[in-house]
């Protein structure tokens, strides 16, 4: 065990944090995200976990992996585990809006809920945040910014 924690740059759109443990990936966040990303200097990393989540993340970003199948273990409140794991259930390459996943989980009045739910998502990618959309079309907001989130877009469509 170590606190060593693996940094992985994503194209010149941002560079994420990625931690594991015995129970599963628990980080997976963009250094520039607005997320107090310091609450994880004590945490004590898994190297190998990490290394696996690592190599999951590369094979995606490569275009190579479409689904991850390393455990996720992130920190929130019942209500962001549900909203996260409605979010898992999302296909590849789809997008959604914060208003659907509000009725998918049964809440269809709990749209800004829902929303600061997943801006709370500590685990990018791996629980795809990225697919969902305001219902105006636009980006919207994201943890890494636009540039990062175009390029997951794009990335899925892609493949």
């Amino acid at each position: 065990m170590s606190r060593r924690f693996a940094y992985i740059e994503v194209d010149n759109v941002g560079t994420l944090l990625v931690g594991a443990d015995a129970k599963g990936l628990f980080v997976c966040d963009w250094l520039n995200s607005r997320h107090d990303l310091s609450r994880y200097l004590n945490c004590v990393v898994d190297a190998e976990a990490t290394a696996n989540a690592v190599e999951q993340l590369k094979q995606y970003l490569q275009g190579q992996r479409r689904s991850f199948t390393i455990p996720i273990n992130p920190s929130g409140t019942a209500f962001q585990k549900l909203v996260w794991n409605a979010l898992l259930q999302m296909p590849y390459g789809s997008t959604s809006s914060y208003a659907e996943i509000a009725r998918r989980i049964g809440r269809p009045t709990a749209v800004r809920a829902v929303a600061n739910a997943i801006a709370a998502n500590p685990i990018s990618i791996f629980i795809p945040c990225h697919r969902i959309l305001p219902s105006n079309g636009t980006l919207g907001q994201y943890a890494g910014g636009a540039a990062a989130k175009d390029y997951l877009l794009k990335l899925e469509a892609r493949n």
